[in-house]
């Protein structure tokens, strides 16, 4: 019986050590994409710190030509050139960020030697999960199925010291040949059985404390189960609702970031004609400034989001 309970508890454990395995490829692939989302957007944000250089800089010509022409006062001219050249820093660091992701990522493919590596994509709005089952999902969770197996594990080991109580039986045969001759034909069996009970080493004292300390030990793996399965509820919970704030707040986003365009393109004409002040005018520009950053930080923000979300939701490395 207790080599039937030694079985079982390695059995277990093998089982336990396949979900560590699946819980480590899901952090890997969260690792993974977080690095691939942070150089697409390192990517795209050059290009787009890029437009609002020209940006500046056609705003800064043209606030020139007509402080030139007496129509507009030096201290806009300086604010716009101070804002070119806070366009032209932004840049520089864009690039700089780039750096670091290319680096963040190729470190998390395992390469040894630094490569200026370039990500191959488009930053989309991923798809939300409607229609989520969270108190049946958050029982799949990596973390969850570990301490699952945990519990499975230490029950089992309450077994295995059980069988402890019984005596061993053991039981040996043999075999032989005697006689005088080289090729004997006098042939012997031997048959023996052996019963054993620990009565002063591993007695019975011995039993009723390991045990005691081995109910424990599963009754604090089972509230660690308990707490476990409470915890990934309310993680779940909170990265499915954030997911779907992010792709209802891009929408938004993304018809703030047409209106700005629109605005600016019509200001543009309404400054130059002289029915528009350059406050205001600058107003409009700074506002499609703006919206042009937070589209494309909306965009990293929505798919880590989601990488989040398939994480806890345990896809692995592959999916």
């Amino acid at each position: 019986m207790k080599s039937y309970a030694d079985l079982a508890v390695q059995l277990k454990s093998v089982e336990s050590a396949d979900t560590d395995l699946r819980a480590a490829l899901a952090a890997t692939r969260l690792d993974l994409l977080t690095s691939f989302v942070t150089l697409l957007y390192a990517q795209k944000k050059i290009g787009v710190m890029e437009n609002i250089v020209d940006i500046r800089a056609k705003s800064a010509e043209m606030i020139n030509l007509k402080y030139d022409s007496g129509r507009e006062s030096i201290g806009n001219r300086l604010r716009t050139e101070a804002q070119l050249a806070q366009a032209k820093a932004d840049l520089a660091q864009a690039r700089r960020d780039l750096v670091s992701a290319q680096r963040g990522l190729t470190a998390g493919l395992g390469a040894d030697d630094f490569v200026p590596v370039v990500a191959s994509g488009t930053l989309l709005v991923p798809a939300a999960v409607p229609g989520l089952d969270i108190d049946k999902a958050a029982l799949s969770i990596p973390s969850v199925l570990s301490a699952k197996r945990s519990v499975e594990v230490f029950d089992l080991k309450v077994k295995q010291t059980n069988a402890d109580l019984f005596p061993v039986l053991s039981a040996s045969q043999g075999l032989s040949w005697n006689g005088t001759s080289e090729l004997p034909g006098n042939r012997a069996w031997s048959l023996g059985l052996a019963l054993s009970w620990p009565l002063f080493n591993n007695g019975p004292t011995y039993f009723r404390n390991n045990l005691a300390n081995a109910r424990s030990v599963k009754q604090k793996a089972e509230e660690n189960y308990r707490n476990t399965v409470l915890s990934a509820k309310t993680n779940l919970q909170s990265s499915v609702a954030a997911l779907e704030t992010n792709i209802d707040n891009i929408a938004t986003v993304e018809l703030l970031l047409k209106a700005a365009r629109q605005r600016y393109s019509e200001s543009e004409i309404q400054y130059l004609a002289g029915t528009m002040t350059f406050q205001n005018w600058e107003d409009v520009e700074e506002e499609l400034v703006t919206s042009e950053q937070t589209y494309l930080t909306s965009l990293r923000s929505v798919n880590l989001t989601r990488a989040q979300v398939d994480s806890l939701l345990g896809i692995p490395l592959g999916d």
